[in-house]
């Protein structure tokens, strides 16, 4: 988290949720993004459309196994 926040390609970073974790959900992800992902997009609305300006955890870990799904479909 930290070396995200430090990095100057990231503005206003906001940590939305913050807890302890046994391992990384995605290990491998290097965080390099390019392009959109419609699915991914629709998630992030969705999320957005229901809990307004401040997710809740649960929305948020839901997202997140969305993502989780995603590239598992990928690979």
């Amino acid at each position: 988290m930290t070396s995200i926040s430090r990095d100057r390609r990231h503005r206003d970073v906001q940590i939305l949720v913050y807890e302890d974790i046994k391992e990384r959900q995605f290990p491998d992800w290097t965080l390099a993004y390019n392009g959109s992902a419609h699915f991914v997009d629709g998630l992030i609305e969705v999320l957005a459309v229901r809990t307004g300006a401040t997710p809740v955890p649960y929305h948020l870990h839901r997202l997140m196994q969305g993502i989780a799904e995603f590239t598992r479909r990928l690979h």
